[in-house]
């Protein structure tokens, strides 16, 4: 959740730049556009949530923001759509025998050979 100091700051001097599929809000400074936030639609805040290109504006890979009319985005067929991380979410994998290991650990021990 955004604290107050940033929703403060982000009334006071953001500019809104775009908002991705995910609904998130980008924001640059109006004095100083080399400063850029993001304001996340979620309650928790994840940098995985964070589109490659949205990405890539806000470290300042890009200079033109992705909903820019003149920013070319290709896409490969083969590419997905962008993810966020699952890792503890309802939707995380979860192998089907619920085990994270079938077989036990054995520890790999050499061959000890005298050498001539």
């Amino acid at each position: 959740m955004t604290n107050a100091v940033t929703r403060l700051n982000t009334l006071l001097h953001g500019k809104i730049i775009g908002t991705d599929y995910l609904g998130n809000k980008y924001y640059s400074h109006k004095q100083k556009p080399e400063k850029r936030w993001v304001v996340f639609a979620e309650r928790e805040e994840d940098a995985s949530q964070v589109p490659p290109a949205w990405h890539s504006w806000l470290h300042q890979t890009s200079e033109k923001s992705p909903n820019d009319g003149t920013t070319l985005r290709f896409r490969h067929a083969w590419q997905k759509k962008h993810q966020q991380n699952l890792t503890a979410s309802k939707q995380a994998f979860v192998p089907s025998s619920g085990k994270i290991a079938e077989k036990p650990y054995s520890p790999w021990k050499p061959n000890k050979k005298q050498s001539p």
